[in-house]
């Protein structure tokens, strides 16, 4: 019964860092769509 509680964890710490991973990129997709916001504002004013 350990060795299925190993075998969860890894699975659950696998599904973590693919959650991780998928958020850290739309906060970097978002933070890019910013920059270019800013720029356009900046260079039309």
């Amino acid at each position: 019964k350990s060795n299925s509680n190993v075998v969860r964890s890894m699975v659950d710490l696998i599904v973590a860092e693919r959650w991780f991973d998928s958020n850290s990129k739309s906060v970097k997709m978002q933070d890019q769509a910013t920059q270019l916001a800013i720029q356009d504002v900046g260079t039309t004013a």
